[in-house]
């Protein structure tokens, strides 16, 4: 994906993604063609991993999506910020509502 869904985006705060984050020029740590067991080391294949997880939860997130606070009432989701690690790869998201 090389840009966030419109759906989400003005709910987004991350990096552009159009400029080049530093996971993404990494070398694996392994041959071409490796086995699933041999990339589990290779933190290039866990960034690429949990950058695709970060694609599929804004791709499937409801702009609209409501919570019940602790009085009961229904709150908006009004932010999604993304979490990114020294490599500017994604280590989490913080829902705000």
């Amino acid at each position: 994906m090389n840009q966030i869904p419109n759906k989400i985006k003005s709910k987004v705060t991350d990096k552009d993604w159009s400029l080049d984050f530093i996971f993404e020029s990494m070398p694996c740590n392994h041959t071409q063609g490796a086995k699933e067991y041999e990339k589990v080391n290779c933190d290039k294949c866990k960034y690429d991993k949990r950058e695709a997880w970060l694609e599929n939860f804004l791709e499937n997130q409801d702009p609209n999506e409501k919570i019940k606070d602790q009085n009961g009432q229904d709150i908006t989701l009004k932010n999604i910020k993304v979490v990114r690690g020294a490599y500017d790869d994604c280590i989490g998201v913080i829902n705000e509502y």
